[in-house]
């Protein structure tokens, strides 16, 4: 039996804090009703450089122990670290998020956009972040 594969079309901010479980459930099922396709992992970037409980919870949310981890060190570019289970299995390199990070656009979450005042939430939209994708192009 050959590998399967799956492609990652896009990437939804969630939080920036320690997440609660209902705040990951709202969030979740706000970014599966905007996708419309399969939710196949979690994504994080800490200090750790490694997944860490809340990770494994929130992809357990979405039955996935897909873990994706965006490492900063030991590289020009930040390298995507792929854990499935608590083993890692991948590192991508990453030549996308370099330019999210230099970029002046702000990258909002879900909490961004809960946060302030109700006439901007539209500017703090989480699921299309178009300012931040169009400074990247």
């Amino acid at each position: 039996m050959g590998k399967s594969q799956t492609e990652i079309t896009d990437v939804l901010p969630v939080c920036h804090s320690l997440p609660t479980k209902p705040f990951l459930e709202v969030a979740l099922s706000l970014a599966s009703e905007h996708t419309q396709e399969s939710l196949v992992g979690w994504y994080t970037s800490n200090d750790s450089n490694l997944p860490d409980p809340v990770c494994y919870s929130a992809a357990s949310a979405i039955q996935s122990s897909l873990v994706v981890v965006l490492q900063f060190e030991n590289s020009s570019n930040p390298v995507f670290a792929i854990y499935n289970g608590s083993k890692q299995s991948q590192s991508i390199e990453c030549e996308v998020a370099p330019k999210a990070l230099t970029n002046s656009s702000k990258l909002f979450d879900f909490e961004d956009h809960l946060d302030g005042e109700v006439s901007t939430i539209a500017e703090r939209d989480w699921l299309t972040n178009k300012n931040a994708v169009s400074a990247m192009t």
